[in-house]
């Protein structure tokens, strides 16, 4: 875990050699709880007084906090 996956999370993954990634090309369930990258320093909000409809925000949105449903 430390040795590949923790290089591709801070960034260096292309440093790493081929031999050094799992034979079947899978990793272990749950490595996902060690990225903690913080992308976003501020959250979106939905500002109705400016929003015609478009659904662009939804696409854009970095933490998928504004989602849109088409009816």
């Amino acid at each position: 875990m430390r040795d590949v996956l923790g290089e591709i999370i801070a960034g260096r993954g292309d440093l790493l050699p081929v031999s050094a990634m799992p034979c079947d090309g899978t990793f272990p369930t749950g490595t996902a709880t060690w990225e903690k990258r913080n992308i976003a320093l501020e959250i979106p909000v939905w500002d109705t007084q400016v929003c015609i409809q478009c659904g662009k925000c939804a696409m854009v949105c970095p933490h998928s906090v504004i989602r849109s449903k088409v009816l």
